[in-house]
């Protein structure tokens, strides 16, 4: 393939296990944007709850498809950090003039066509909903199918590609239900001169020019090497949100037919996965740890290489007090997506899957007043086994209820305090299944503490 070759080999001259060179470019600043490009079915949902945690609310582009974008004008001056979703990897510009880092996620392609397949099977709102269910369509049939067959053909090479060449004017658009039937044509790559070589070209661009990207097939690896690139503590274990349970066995017959219709998504994938290989290797190098080394002791050395660089990397100051609540950047491991309660009128953040969650702050060492607002959904039994750890020291605190919240006081002496600056909250807590009476929620996730703010104040 054209250039193909070529671009391999002067890709992976760049991966040299020489001490990698950390930049400042990486914190949350008004100068960059971060663009999480989700290509449908590939894990995506659960990503954007990750990432979320790391930019506050206001900084974070609340949509995530065209059609719900409306003025693009006013998104460009709205001045957000970080947009994710079913946007591609082309149009970017439309919605920000900063400077821009993508993070993406690929999966294998005869695995993500299986998944859309079952997807329009589920989800009556697919336009060829109807179609597959009246005509009893199987997988191979839906791979083959002129009306059907083009949502299982090198999705990630288009999404990648979709809004390259646009000619969208950014005053004055608005994109909604009613004009983006229109748009959509000037977001298509191929509408807009691009043959499907350029397409896979451009994708073997984009791949070279993430500031991140992961595969699904290797998800705790990707979070490992997504933590160290933005030098963030790692997540901990997250909840797989949005996906299909049930697993069915492929037809050797219907994987030579993904794979016939998915060519440009096959190379892209293998060429990704092997950058993906040596990033991978390459910082295990830069950690002092090898490759079969356990997931714990990698996410240690992770923890250990954020706490080390954090300050200096994300130029962040430390402080004498803290008035801090979930919509701000959530710092810490093993924490739920962030929701918003609307009988309390905040936002909050369940604890889990795990047993363990912790939180950091930066502060000046000193002696510290410390309370935890939690929204009140925890019984007396589950408060009597909470244990609370301030940098993995015990401490003994009170517990207070106040109408709808419950509050932790804590006295932390400034002896806690870590040398550099971290204050790390620590919670250890019985999980159980999220029932619909709390919070009004109805998924089956494992949770504990209901987080909502902490206030850090210096002893009087």
């Amino acid at each position: 393939m054209k250039n193909f070759a070529h671009k391999i080999q002067s890709y992976f001259k760049k991966l040299r296990p020489t001490r990698a060179k950390r930049s400042s470019n990486i914190n949350s600043s008004s100068k960059h944007a971060y663009f999480f490009t989700h290509v449908p079915k590939t894990g995506g949902t659960t990503l954007i709850a990750t990432l979320d945690r790391f930019f506050p609310v206001d900084r974070i582009f609340p949509h995530q498809l065209w059609w719900e974008v409306e003025d693009i004008e006013q998104v460009r001056n709205h001045n957000y950090n970080f947009f994710r979703g079913h946007f591609g990897g082309g149009a970017a510009d439309l919605l920000t003039d900063k400077e821009i880092f993508y993070f993406t996620v690929l999966r294998n392609p005869v695995k993500l066509a299986y998944s859309t397949y079952q997807h329009v099977l589920r989800d009556k709102n697919t336009h060829v909903h109807d179609l597959v269910i009246r005509e009893n369509m199987d997988f191979e049939t839906f791979l083959s199918h002129p009306k059907t067959f083009h949502l299982a053909s090198n999705r990630i090479v288009h999404n990648f590609c979709y809004g390259e060449n646009n000619n969208i004017d950014k005053q004055g658009t608005v994109i909604n239900n009613n004009s983006f039937k229109a748009i959509r044509k000037q977001l298509n790559p191929i509408h807009n001169g691009l043959t499907e070589e350029e397409c896979f070209e451009k994708a073997i661009d984009f791949i070279n020019n993430s500031k991140w990207f992961g595969i699904l097939e290797h998800f705790n690896e990707s979070l490992h090497l997504l933590c160290y690139t933005m030098v963030w503590p790692p997540v901990g274990q997250t909840a797989k949100l949005n996906r299909n349970k049930k697993t069915t066995e492929i037809s050797q017959e219907a994987k030579k037919q993904a794979a016939k219709i998915n060519n440009h998504d096959f190379q892209l994938y293998e060429y990704a996965l092997k950058i993906f290989k040596n990033k991978y290797h390459k910082m295990l190098t830069e950690l002092g740890f090898s490759t079969d080394s356990d997931n714990d002791n990698v996410s240690h050395l992770i923890d250990q290489y954020y706490q080390d660089n954090y300050l200096k990397i994300h130029d962040v100051g430390l402080k004498n007090e803290v008035y801090y609540t979930v919509a701000d950047v959530i710092l810490g491991s093993q924490w739920h997506q962030r929701e918003w309660s609307i009988n309390h009128q905040s936002y909050f953040c369940w604890s889990g899957p795990g047993n363990q969650s912790s939180i950091d702050f930066w502060v000046k060492p000193n002696n510290y007043d410390i309370k935890v607002k939690f929204i009140n959904t925890v019984t007396k039994d589950y408060m009597d086994k909470l244990k609370i750890k301030i940098n993995d020291q015990a401490v003994d605190w009170e517990s207070y209820n106040k109408s709808s919240y419950q509050e932790i006081r804590i006295n932390c002496h400034k002896r806690l305090v870590k040398s550099n600056g971290l204050l790390r909250i620590h919670f250890e807590g019985p999980t159980e299944k999220l029932a619909p009476s709390l919070l009004q929620s109805e998924d089956d996730r494992e949770v504990g503490l209901a987080l909502s703010a902490v206030t850090i104040k210096k002893a009087v």
